[in-house]
């Protein structure tokens, strides 16, 4: 059986200096595994300046997402028409036909057969030439894992004003469909991709990989599918959830409490920590360097930042804040969750997959990507007003001039 070791992604980032003092647009779809965003970014080109200024931007969201329209790819395409034209009338018409636009899908499509990824594909380039915006070979395709965690740590780390003068953070991303981790290393460590940015050349070794199949949303079907026999210790008594997946006959769910250790160890079961042929892995035996050989902070994004946030964590806290959370709420002590809103209260009562998925996070965090249950976490959905999104990182990549 093949077993990935090292990531080799080789990314040459070399920003260079833009001398003319202009704005420019730029327009990101993200289609992701549960609905599709468009963001409209207009940067600011200064003298002497190598990173563009993010100058104004506009955001829409739908559902669902395109992978749902696998047998029906031009109604998928359709459900992008209201939000490009929004888009395009927020854009002056004399910069439209200068403006590039991208369509990037993720996990989602990436988990369809590649005759439903092509149909999606070319429905959605088939909308686009009713536009005037800005095309290329790769303005429609499927974005691979590792691009999409590199785009997102990209874009903290540009928000933050850590890619020229500062220590960079590491990013650790959980979507719908997969999960990505990227993170510095010590130079001229192995499994790493090369970068240089600016100027002075500077240089990142990164460490990066991306697990498909391992987003929440995944992470829930692959529970409720262990053909084990065993009753789900996950959702508890008087409690019902409906799953897409397939179990044997006679499954069933919790007949009293939950039971936060035993949905611990369901979760550890579908992560395969176990065994590893490498000096360190993350889960399903893949290479990664042990993270807490690199000291800086630590940025949970995407569905980590809105299941923590929504139960009252701050935005610092430790993976023993988060353990503590998962046990109260996979408990029933909602009441002893100190800052939980009425609202927040209300969702534990209506949504009983919350244990499940404060288990998979918690288990995720700590035996998949191995970090410390004491390390300080820092946790973002925007800084400075402007979203945390590889979408940016994209459009950066080509307002930067690189």
């Amino acid at each position: 059986m093949w077993v990935p070791s090292i990531i080799l992604l080789l990314l040459t980032w070399i920003l260079r200096p833009i001398y003319t003092p202009n704005s420019s647009y730029a327009v990101v779809v993200d289609a992701g595994s549960t609905g599709s965003r468009v963001h409209v970014f207009k940067f600011r080109h200064e003298t002497n300046q190598s990173l563009p200024i993010l100058e104004d931007k506009y955001f829409e969201f739908t559902r669902p997402g395109l992978s749902s329209f696998a047998t029906e790819p031009k109604e998928g395409a359709e459900t992008l028409r209201a939000m490009l034209d929004r888009a395009s009338s927020w854009i002056p018409n004399k910069h439209q036909a200068e403006t590039p636009i991208w369509v990037k899908c993720t996990a989602g499509l990436r988990m369809l057969a590649p005759e439903h990824q092509e149909g999606i594909l070319t429905s959605v380039e088939n909308l686009l030439t009713e536009y005037p915006f800005q095309k290329s070979p790769d303005t429609v395709a499927v974005l691979s894992g590792e691009e999409e965690g590199f785009f997102a740590w990209m874009t903290l780390n540009y928000l933050l004003g850590r890619l020229q003068h500062n220590r960079t953070v590491s990013v650790a991303e959980l979507g719908g469909g997969s999960t990505q981790i990227v993170f510095e290393m010590e130079r001229n460590k192995g499994g790493c991709s090369s970068m240089a940015v600016g100027d002075d050349e500077r240089k990142f070794d990164l460490y990066q990989y991306s697990h498909l199949g391992y987003g929440l949303m995944e992470a829930r079907k692959k529970i409720f599918e262990l053909n084990n026999g065993r009753i789900n210790p996950c959702i508890g008594k008087g409690m019902s959830k409906v799953i897409n997946g397939k179990t044997e006959a006679g499954y069933e769910l919790n007949s009293d409490v939950l039971n936060d250790h035993e949905c611990i160890a369901y979760m550890e079961e579908i992560l395969h920590t176990e065994p590893c042929t490498h000096s360190s892995c993350s889960l399903n035996n893949v290479y990664q360097p042990p993270i807490d050989t690199y000291s800086g902070d630590l940025y949970l994004i995407s569905y980590f930042y809105d299941r923590t946030s929504n139960l009252g964590l701050q935005n610092e806290f430790t993976l023993r804040d988060v353990k503590k959370l998962q046990e109260k709420v996979c408990h029933g002590q909602w009441t002893d969750i100190s800052g939980l809103s009425e609202m927040a209260f209300k969702e534990l009562q209506g949504r009983p997959e919350w244990c499940l998925d404060l288990s998979f996070m918690y288990t995720l965090l700590h035996s998949g990507y191995g970090i410390a249950l004491d390390r300080p976490l820092k946790t973002v959905k925007s800084h400075g007003g402007n979203e945390v999104s590889w979408a940016l990182g994209v459009a950066l990549q080509n307002a930067a001039g690189y």
